[in-house]
């Protein structure tokens, strides 16, 4: 609804700006924890963002690096000339880029080659099936593989089991979130969790 009324990109800036002053709060206890955004397809395509977002972490003092914009594999591929050119324009400004969900549907190994993104995150559907049957650890492999010849960090999505953590640790997977960590919760309780570990 809000990318059909045109109100995606305020509403895109409102987050990051909040995004960006809680990630602050939380870094005074905890330095090294950074935040990640999920940017829509119409913020993918929006030319403007590069400009507000430097703006807006100008405006309040940012570090670039404190921030991750995680862009759908199905966004990519929609228009993987323009994306391209976009993430390339938010890699000048220092923020790390991530692909998410990627292996939920066919996408072009071609395409993701040609983005100046670091991260791969996983899809959950791909995760939740793993140990299943030998074609579901392969599935994974092949991803996380992938990921490491392109010389991408790789994150699995939808991590709820131990038996799911084994598996992706034996696979050589970077990182994992997931239930298994932590159910959503207001940002109160994130306090109490990074300070319990």
């Amino acid at each position: 609804m809000a990318e059909r009324s045109g109100l995606i990109a305020e509403i895109g800036d409102w987050v990051l700006e909040q995004a960006l002053d809680q990630v602050e709060r939380w870094r005074q206890s905890r330095p090294e924890v950074t935040i990640s955004v999920n940017l829509s397809g119409c913020q993918l395509q929006d030319t403007a963002l590069r400009d507000r977002l430097m703006r807006t972490m100008r405006q309040g003092g940012h570090d670039p690096s404190v921030l991750c914009l995680e862009v759908s594999a199905e966004d990519l591929a929609a228009d993987p000339e323009s994306a391209s050119r976009q993430l390339a324009a938010l890699n000048e400004i220092g923020v790390t880029l991530a692909v998410d969900d990627f292996g939920a549907d066919d996408h072009s190994v071609a395409d993701l080659q040609q983005m100046p993104v670091h991260i791969l995150k996983i899809d959950q559907t791909l995760v939740e099936r793993l140990g299943e049957t030998p074609h579901d650890l392969a599935d994974v492999r092949a991803a996380v593989e992938l990921a490491h010849r392109l010389g991408l960090y790789v994150v699995a999505e939808g991590v709820e089991t131990d038996e799911q953590l084994v598996h992706l640790r034996d696979l050589g997977c970077d990182g994992a979130q997931g239930y298994l960590f932590s159910r959503p919760m207001p940002q109160e309780g994130v306090f109490g969790l990074l300070a319990g570990r």
